[in-house]
């Protein structure tokens, strides 16, 4: 039985979770198709939202820099 909640798609195993970290204009929806996939092989995976992307709501990115 495979359980989806958003973000994470959970499912029985031995396995250690899969993180999946989405790219630039992006977020963790993306990932959906390959947490499925995952989930059906007996992975268990989590998707996140980088700060500023999807539901992570809005941050100000004025004075972040490259070593932030």
């Amino acid at each position: 039985m495979t359980l989806s909640v958003r973000g994470k798609v959970v499912s029985p195993s031995n396995h250690v979770p899969v993180i999946l970290i989405h790219g630039a204009a992006n977020s963790a929806i993306v990932w959906t198709l390959w947490q499925e996939e995952l989930a059906r092989g007996g992975w268990s995976s989590y998707a996140l939202d980088l700060r500023a992307h999807g539901d992570s709501g809005d941050a100000d990115l004025a004075r972040t820099s490259m070593a932030d």
